[in-house]
C-alpha cells in the first residue's frame, strides 16, 4: 500500500516441479516441490504501518514471562513444500479405477523481515 492509501499489487515468484514415475503398470511414484515467494510492499504513515511485509507488524514470538508462544502477526514471505508418494492400482476395469497409497508432505512458512533483535517466525509441518 502506498503512503496515500492506494492499493499496490504484490510481486510474487511461484515455481513448481514434479515427477511421475510408472514403475510398473500398477505402481506409480510421485514427487513434487513448490515455492511461493512474495516481495514486501509497504509504507508507513507516521508510526502507523501499512502494506504487506511491513516489519512493524511483528510481535515477539515468545512471551518472556510465560515462555509460551504467542500469535505472530508477520506477513508470509515464503512458502515451500515438498511431497512424495507411492500408489498401487488395486482395481481397474469397467467400473473405474481404485488406487491406494501413501503420501508424505513437508511444508515450511517463512515470515517477512522482522524488527532488529526479534526472531524470524518460521512454521513447519509434515
Amino acid at each position: 500500500m502506498a503512503q496515500d492509501g492506494t492499493v499496490l499489487p504484490l510481486t510474487i515468484t511461484a515455481a513448481a516441479v514434479g515427477l511421475i514415475w510408472h514403475a510398473t503398470s500398477a505402481l506409480t511414484s510421485i514427487a513434487y516441490a513448490g515455492l511461493e515467494k512474495a516481495k514486501a510492499n509497504f509504507a508507513n504513515v507516521g508510526t502507523v504501518p501499512f502494506g504487506y511485509g511491513n516489519p512493524l507488524y511483528n510481535t515477539p514470538a515468545a512471551s518472556p514471562r510465560t515462555r509460551r508462544l504467542r500469535a505472530v502477526t508477520a506477513n508470509t514471505k515464503e512458502v515451500r513444500q515438498i511431497t512424495a508418494g507411492i500408489y498401487d492400482t488395486i482395481y481397474q476395469g469397467n467400473y473405474g479405477t481404485l488406487k491406494a497409497g501413501v503420501q508424505y508432505s513437508y511444508t515450511q512458512r517463512i515470515a517477512s523481515t522482522v524488527l532488529v533483535g526479534a526472531p524470524r517466525p518460521t512454521t513447519t509441518s509434515s
